[in-house]
């Protein structure tokens, strides 16, 4: 069984955003309650994994750009660029173009450097609007393995 006796353990589990955030999910729920409600630093790390795992995109920047501890400026800059890399994923694949501010918004950042951001990654920027970059195409099944599922398909309908 996983104990966490120390909230800076608690608050280093938010760079797990990232890659796992069901057991990010799983970790704050073994936290004892009496922990949890007296520390601060522990409620503002939960409350920036929900609003993540909600999908709050705007409302998780309040959050971590809030009076934290110097302590923790690498883990909020490690999040920070986490966060603003999975955002600009989701609205590189629902937007063709978006209002740079937005974009701004969106990335938790000011509008030049929401502008500096996407054109880094290949976006463009004209006049109030980023066009977005093309998003990479992710690699489908191998033709044959296509062929096969097909035959299977084309069997179990039989």
């Amino acid at each position: 069984m996983f104990s966490l006796t120390h909230h800076d353990e608690c608050v280093r589990l938010t760079v797990v955003v990232g890659e796992c955030r069901v057991n990010a999910r799983f970790m704050f729920k073994r936290i004892p309650d009496a922990i949890a409600s007296e520390d601060e630093d522990i409620q503002k790390a939960h409350e920036i994994l929900q609003r993540l795992w909600n999908r709050m995109y705007r409302e998780v920047w309040d959050v971590i750009h809030s009076a934290w501890p110097s302590k923790y400026a690498m883990i909020l800059e490690q999040l920070s660029n986490l966060t603003r890399q999975e955002i600009f994923r989701v609205l590189q694949g629902a937007y063709v173009n978006i209002d740079v501010e937005k974009l701004s918004q969106c990335l938790g950042c000011s509008i030049e450097q929401a502008v500096e951001y996407s054109t880094a990654r290949g976006g463009c920027y004209k006049d109030t609007v980023v066009i977005m970059p093309r998003r990479p195409q992710e690699e489908g099944l191998p033709e044959s393995e296509i062929q096969k599922l097909q035959s299977i398909l084309v069997q179990l309908g039989q």
